[in-house]
């Protein structure tokens, strides 16, 4: 398809497809065919709290290339966004079995399933992915954190002391994870 026409293409398709006061927006220079574009795109949109639109950009990014594992997270977090946690962890599970992805990447994934369970107090199961967090990325300090407050969550506090303490020892200025120490601490002088 030569480059004007893609270009009318696209423009058909924004009018088309998004609200009108994203048309006042200056004129984006792409290319059709790059997920490069789309991602730029959708990260505009998210920007202006267009989440609908901006999934889509994602999903367009992602048919032009599947091992986009940043999409995925970016429409996780967008579902989140829309209240829409069902969807958040199918593309958190997505990243979370890709090869190509970093361990950190992985490990975002997989604290974001655990985050997500221990929101609606599914600890147990919470549990298991913060482990996998953790085991994924060792220097993953919320990840810590939030596996001592499932330990704490099922009194055992000895084992959240020392995941508080792991966190503490990873990211020694977040007081939060100070504070949880002292408290479980408390609780095994009690």
């Amino acid at each position: 398809m030569p480059v004007r026409s893609a270009k009318i293409l696209l423009t058909v398709l924004i009018i088309c497809s998004f609200p009108l006061h994203l048309l006042a927006q200056p004129a984006i220079e792409w290319d059709t065919n790059d997920p490069a574009s789309y991602m730029d795109f959708a990260r505009g949109l998210q920007n202006m709290g267009e989440y609908d639109a901006a999934i889509e950009a994602y999903n367009r990014a992602l048919e032009l290339n599947p091992a986009l594992y940043e999409a995925y997270l970016e429409k996780a977090r967008l579902y989140l966004r829309l209240e829409m946690p069902d969807h958040a962890i199918r593309e958190y599970r997505i990243v979370a079995g890709m090869d190509s992805a970093t361990a950190e990447m992985r490990s975002s994934a997989l604290f974001g399933i655990g985050a997500i369970l221990f929101r609606d107090e599914a600890y147990a199961d919470a549990k298991s992915y913060f482990l996998r967090t953790i085991e994924e990325n060792p220097g993953h300090a919320q990840g810590y954190y939030y596996l001592g407050r499932c330990y704490e969550w099922e009194e055992n506090y000895e084992d959240a002391a020392d995941a508080y303490r792991e966190a503490i020892d990873l990211a020694p200025d977040v007081l939060q994870y100070d504070r949880a120490l002292s408290r479980v601490l408390d609780e095994l002088i009690w």
